[in-house]
């Protein structure tokens, strides 16, 4: 309703008919009631209420968001607390039969966890030492070791490769351990993680070993010394009789017969086989004992010297050697020297009814380099493939084919002190081919 000064009120209207006693109805009766103000306030209680609907929705979306979140919060830690359940018992089950001597202390030193492997490590006849201290069950310790412990138990950690452990019963133990701190969630030191070794058999094999060098120190002290006797006292006496027989038949030669002009050769042969077989020996014992420190060595110099050194008996059985380009190599060259003029004087001197042929050759295979000598000459039975090596053991006369027996063994000696091996493959009237491999180092070589 808008009265005439312009305003606007809300009015409620109640009519009703004004009826006379017969019947008749005379007029209108009509009741005007200002609603304006109550309007006003259904009006803001209708917007509080909207406004209030509106805010439930909206903080109920958010709950049911936040409950989804929640939900899938409480989903995320059941399956991290069942896959660090899972893995605390796996970590358990790790730990009781990892082979290693593992045990867990509290501030107190008392055991906390214990792998099974400490049990039988120390020989542990109680089978439930949880909860006991590590000094009731070893009363022997040392206050050395329990000054490590306390030291451990402030945070430190501590190691050690070679200690003796002096048991109760007087057994001596050699450990190897290493302890440290351990802490809880909130990062403070609960005790001591230890983890020992016994090394007792290990200790003993290395004092067996160091006797052993020792041994061997010793004797190659004497081989030394048998070395210096071997070149200088035997040979002596043998160039004693080789000249003193030689002067015999040279002096009588007219007076003696034609069986003692054989007995001396005989003797003279003898002779100097021997000393050839001294000479041979002591090369044999040398290779471990006078050989050169390993140093970057160039092979085609080293052929070329060989080669050099072989020229005449090269040029005697008119023999043809070739050679593939050689490598680079840690190595000993005198040894390497020796090494090439013992197979390819051999491919020379054990050659057929052909013009020897040689061909040295060198082929890089994995981490080492396989070198072959290869010949076309008498070649061996496959039964004596090993037995060549051998020193002593020789296949033909001496008549036959001159020699001591000794260089292949040789051979194998200075291939073997180079980190390889030696083999060989041949057939009867065709040829053989000898390998050896020398390996090859991780860096490059270069020739200075």
């Amino acid at each position: 309703y808008h009265p005439q000064d312009g305003s606007s009120i809300f009015c409620q209207w109640h009519n009703a008919p004004l009826i006379e006693s017969d019947g008749t109805i005379i007029g209108v009766v009509s009741v005007v009631e200002d609603i304006t103000k109550r309007k006003l306030e259904d009006d803001v209680l209708s917007q509080a209420y909207e406004e209030l609907e509106k805010r439930v929705s909206e903080r109920t979306k958010q709950l049911a968001a936040a409950n989804e979140v929640l939900k899938a919060e409480i989903r995320e830690r059941r399956q991290v607390e069942s896959e660090l359940g899972n893995n605390l018992e796996l970590l358990n089950l790790f730990l009781e039969y990892v082979p290693a001597a593992i045990a867990m202390f509290d501030q107190q030193m008392r055991y906390q966890f214990v792998s099974r492997h400490w049990y039988s490590e120390y020989n542990i006849s109680d089978d439930n030492i949880i909860g006991k201290s590590y000094y009731d069950v070893f009363p022997e310790t040392p206050e050395r070791w329990k000054k490590i412990h306390q030291w451990c138990l402030e945070g430190y950690s501590a190691e050690c490769e070679e200690d003796l452990f002096i048991r109760a019963n007087g057994e001596q133990q050699w450990l190897k351990w290493e302890i440290g701190p351990w802490v809880d969630i909130a990062g403070k030191i609960s005790g001591i993680i230890m983890s020992t070794e016994v090394i007792t058999e290990r200790k003993e094999a290395q004092e067996s070993l160091k006797r052993l060098n020792q041994d061997l120190s010793r004797s190659n002290r004497e081989l030394e010394q048998f070395a210096y006797v071997a070149s200088h006292d035997l040979q002596e006496p043998l160039r004693a009789i080789s000249s003193y027989t030689q002067l015999l038949a040279k002096k009588y030669q007219s007076h003696l017969d034609a069986q003692a002009d054989k007995y001396i050769h005989y003797i003279v042969d003898g002779a100097t086989n021997m000393q050839q077989l001294i000479q041979d020996l002591l090369s044999f014992s040398r290779v471990g004992t006078h050989g050169k420190q390993l140093a970057v060595t160039d092979c085609e110099v080293v052929l070329n010297r060989v080669l050099d050194n072989l020229n005449v008996a090269i040029i005697e059985s008119d023999a043809i050697v070739t050679h593939d380009s050689l490598p680079v190599v840690m190595g000993d060259d005198i040894q390497l020297s020796q090494l090439l003029q013992n197979l390819i004087g051999n491919a020379i001197k054990f050659r057929s009814q052909e013009l020897p042929r040689v061909h040295i050759s060198a082929e890089l295979k994995g981490k080492e380099w396989i070198f072959s000598v290869r010949d076309n000459g008498i070649g061996i039975e496959p039964e004596y493939f090993e037995r060549i090596f051998t020193i002593f053991q020789r296949l033909h006369t001496r008549r036959e084919y001159p020699g001591t027996g000794i260089g292949l063994a040789v051979c194998k000696k200075i291939v073997e002190r180079h980190g390889g091996k030696i083999w060989v493959e041949s057939e009867l009237g065709v040829g053989t081919t000898f390998y050896f491999s020398i390996p090859q180092p991780d860096h490059e070589l270069n020739i200075i």
